[in-house]
């Protein structure tokens, strides 16, 4: 009887011992693998579990219950909450600011910015912070009223002025090569940007702003204002604007409650007026 160290496999051969070895390897590695492939399938229905889940709770939970608009004076709350897309049930998160402003530059040319800001606590909501364009004056052009915003987009252009603008300043302005609305104006002439925007700030912030009915800026070298109806201001170009205005305030002083005519200011040195 042979005894094999208390072992009680018996090889007839050592090929059958190697052989038997390689055999119970094999099997441990496929085990191995079939413990790895499984653990791997159980991550994967865990992430897919949790995002499925993740979806369901933004879509259940984080409901908006509330949708406010601010900084509105020339459109609706109820325009602009309808423009954007979305109402009181939707998830708060596919609420999205750049696709807000996105979706109301088109039709909405009124409105310079809009901010979102997000409320996740129950009940849920959405604020939408607007600025809107401020206008700076009109003037006709081919037909139709145009309205420019002070910081110079062409903020409506139809055929006639809405009520909402009819207290914008009125113009004469120079060659337009390009009028539309949403968009910058360009004049025929670069530098006429530049001079009508400093002519008008100087205007909007003079003593006498609340009585301009009109401002004649054809051609920057001669510039008119229509005050009330009462006077009719030259000022030539905007050289010494300034001064200026100071000698039409000194003029206007010196007048008649009821007097009528034109004031020149052209040469401050030598303003003078003539009644009507």
């Amino acid at each position: 009887m042979n005894e094999n160290n208390g072992n009680n496999n018996h090889f007839s051969s050592k090929e059958e011992m190697i052989k038997a070895i390689n055999t119970g390897s094999k099997s441990n590695m496929g085990s191995s693998r079939k413990r790895a492939s499984a653990l791997i399938l159980a991550i994967v229905i865990g992430v897919a579990v949790l995002v499925i889940a993740l979806g369901v709770a933004a879509y259940t939970v984080f409901r908006i219950t509330e949708i406010e608009v601010e900084g509105l004076e020339y459109y609706s709350s109820e325009d602009i909450i309808e423009a954007i897309g979305i109402e009181v049930g939707d998830s708060i998160f596919f609420a999205n600011e750049k696709r807000f402003a996105k979706r109301l530059a088109g039709d909405f040319p009124m409105i310079y910015s809009l901010k979102l800001e997000k409320k996740y606590e129950y009940p849920s909501g959405i604020k939408l912070i607007v600025t809107e364009e401020e206008p700076s004056y009109s003037f006709d052009y081919a037909g139709e009223c145009a309205v420019v915003s002070k910081k110079g987009k062409i903020i409506y252009l139809g055929k006639t002025i809405p009520e909402k603008f009819s207290g914008v300043m009125k113009m004469n302005v120079p060659e337009v090569s390009l009028a539309v609305e949403g968009e910058v104006i360009k004049y025929r002439d670069d530098t006429d940007v530049e001079a009508v925007e400093e002519v008008l700030t100087k205007l909007r912030e003079c003593t006498f702003k609340e009585q301009i009915a009109f401002v004649d800026m054809k051609s920057r070298f001669d510039i008119k204002v229509k005050y009330g109806d009462r006077f009719t201001i030259l000022f030539g170009d905007r050289t010494d604007f300034d001064v200026k205005l100071k000698f039409v305030d000194g003029i206007i002083e010196t007048l008649e409650k009821g007097e009528k005519g034109t004031i020149n200011v052209k040469n401050p040195k030598k303003a003078y007026f003539i009644e009507e």
